[in-house]
């Protein structure tokens, strides 16, 4: 939300389970004197009324975490919210390249002082993961376990579709990192797009 306010998006909605990441955003957006409306919500029920948005963006994997059918209730909750014509941007791990390229265990190094070790567990569709994250100062700085359904570009374009999306496309073989390396579920993404018509 921020870097589309800085783009010239006037008018960004912010919504996140997660109050602490709201406070987060609130913060940064006063930072940067960049105006957001920054809601704590269930994405399954948001709260806003019908057809209130141009557009709607669900980034970094939001999808998965609940378990079923927590992913359909919200696409149809975007459906709700979008006003004709509108599009829906869903950005997911890729399936296929993390079945392709499963490992169990890695880490790699945020920074010079920051490193993530990561376990991991794949059963069917879902990933279970314990993530540790070590400073190589202060020692362990977190610990945490969970789980992660993922999509495949049929799976996700049968998600949309099935909340009355139309010109589903899924756009497969892109990553945010340039360097090679286990960025955890971040490497390989799937960004699919569809329309309220």
């Amino acid at each position: 939300s921020l870097e589309l306010c800085t783009r010239g998006f006037k008018c960004c909605t912010l919504l996140d389970y997660s109050q602490v990441l709201i406070d987060c955003a609130k913060a940064r957006a006063a930072e940067c004197n960049l105006s957001i409306e920054a809601v704590q919500s269930d994405a399954r029920s948001t709260g806003f009324p019908d057809e209130s948005f141009d557009h709607v963006l669900i980034m970094g994997n939001s999808l998965g975490y609940i378990k079923s059918p927590a992913d359909s209730q919200i696409m149809s909750e975007v459906f709700r919210l979008l006003r004709l014509g509108g599009w829906v941007v869903v950005d997911v791990t890729d399936g296929n390249a993390i079945r392709s390229n499963f490992n169990p265990n890695a880490w790699h190094e945020i920074n010079d002082h920051t490193v993530v070790c990561r376990t991991r567990e794949l059963i069917r569709n879902t990933i279970r993961a314990r993530e540790m994250v070590f400073n190589k100062q202060k020692g362990l700085i977190r610990d945490q376990t969970y789980a992660i359904r993922f999509y495949e570009s049929q799976t996700l374009t049968s998600l949309l579709e099935g909340a009355g999306f139309q010109q589903v496309i899924p756009h497969t073989g892109f990553s945010p990192h340039e360097a090679k390396g286990d960025y955890g579920f971040m490497n390989n993404r799937i960004l699919a797009t569809g329309r309220k018509l």
